[in-house]
Formats: structure tokens, sequence, C-alpha cells
């Protein structure tokens, strides 16, 4: 208990909650492996309540981007920042995502993404804007090495997201980027997109065609008997996040 106490004196409750469920992780895997005689008996070593979580949120400002702010950010970022932003609004990927993001998944020509999501494991399906699609053409034609199988690299060659490290390369250039053009705002982060894309995308009223672009786990009965999914349905909640974004199409 000394050690949660010490961790909530710096820590909010998200970080808190994070860094208990790190611990208890360790501790089993150590008594798991044989490693201890005995399993380590937690007691009050909790995450934070899910009262004090929504107590938290509902004090936090919205992690949300407005679309100017998203406009902005696209019209100074580079060449790589500018896929992986709209990668991140078209398709609420995280910086997990695009770090991870294989070739193979793209489809330009047809204009769709199919990449299971590495954090969930669920499959996952995307219509890919216009501008989405130049912007990757554009990113994959910059590249060191045409045989790459990842689509983006950082300058150095390494990957913008690096595995079982605090380290996040994506998310400190976006930070960089949010304050260099003046909309950076404490808790707003790359992951913030997600925040976005769920958001706008939401007012379609189809929670399910969102869910399925997001990669969100379904543990419905539904589920479970569902073989295909609409690409019409995709298609209808992309375009409109589209218009929030851009404004309607040209005819």
């Amino acid at each position: 208990m000394e050690y949660r106490q010490q961790l909530s004196k710096t820590l909010n409750p998200t970080s808190l909650g994070n860094e208990v469920n790190r611990a208890k992780i360790i501790l089993r895997f150590a008594f798991e492996g044989g490693l201890t005689d005995r399993p380590i008996r937690f007691g009050n070593f909790k995450r934070p309540s899910k009262a004090v979580m929504r107590r938290r949120r509902a004090e936090a400002p919205p992690q949300m981007f407005e679309r100017d702010e998203l406009v902005t950010l696209i019209d100074a970022a580079d060449i790589q920042m500018e896929g992986m932003i709209l990668l991140g609004i078209n398709c609420g990927f995280g910086s997990g995502d695009l770090g991870r993001l294989p070739v193979v998944a793209l489809d330009l020509d047809g204009a769709w993404v199919t990449y299971a999501r590495p954090k969930t494991g669920v499959s996952r399906r995307c219509p890919l804007w216009t501008e989405t699609v130049k912007a990757l053409r554009v990113a994959l034609a910059a590249r060191k090495r045409d045989d790459d199988t990842l689509v983006f690299r950082t300058a150095r060659g390494n990957r913008w997201f690096v595995e079982d490290s605090r380290s996040n390369p994506l998310s400190a250039k976006f930070t960089k980027l949010q304050k260099s053009v003046g909309v950076y705002r404490t808790g707003r982060s790359f992951y913030s997109l997600r925040h976005t894309f769920q958001t706008i995308g939401d007012e379609t009223i189809d929670g399910l065609a969102v869910k399925q672009i997001m990669g969100h786990i379904d543990d419905s009965i539904s589920a479970t008997y569902r073989e295909r999914f609409p690409d019409a349905r995709l298609l209808a909640v992309s375009e409109h996040v589209h218009t929030w974004l851009y404004g309607e199409r040209a005819a």
C-alpha cells in the first residue's frame, strides 16, 4: 500500500491504474514462472474505482480536436506526420497501430486499409479518403528503402512505436507539432484523434460501423455469428467524418 500511496501523489487515476496493473502482472508472472514460492496477496493494492475514474473524466476537459485545430495540424505537418494524422482521424488509428502498420495492409488503388488492431487482435477495415491516399503515396515514395515492410519510419530508420517501452516517439513529435502551431493542451495526445473519430462518427448513429473501423472488441453473441460487414456502412461513417473535417465534396 505504501507503494500505491507514493504513486498516487504524482499520477492521475488513469496512470495510477496502469501502474497497479503492471505491478500485478509482474508479480503474477513471478509466481507462475516459479520465481516465488507463493502467490502475492494484493489486499487494497487496487486500481482506482470506477466512480473515481468517472469523476476524473467528468472534470477533465474534452480530449478531442476541433475541426480548425486538425486542419492547422495537417497543414503544418511534414510528409510522414501528415499521413499519420490523416490515418488517425480517417480510421481512428493510434500511435501503436501506425508504428506497426505494414505496407501489405494498404490497398491504395482501392482506397482501403485492412489491418487487425495490434492491441486487441480485432479485424478492422477502413475506407481511405482521397487526401489520405495521396499523403500515404507521398510518404511511401519518400522512404529510404523501397523494400521496407513498414509504412512509416523515423528519420533514423527506427520504428515509431517501441515495443515494451514507455517511449513513444510519435506522441513526442505530435506534441511538438501541437505546440509549434499553438493548439497544445495538457492531456491531449495523438490518441485524441481516436476520441475525435469516435465522437464525430457516432453522429451517424451507426455505432456498430464505428466499432468495426475502430477495432473495438465486440463480445456480443451477434459478433460471434457475423461473418462480414457491409462496406456501405463503413463508407457512410467515413464520409460523415470527412464532411465534418473538409466540408461537402465538390460535385
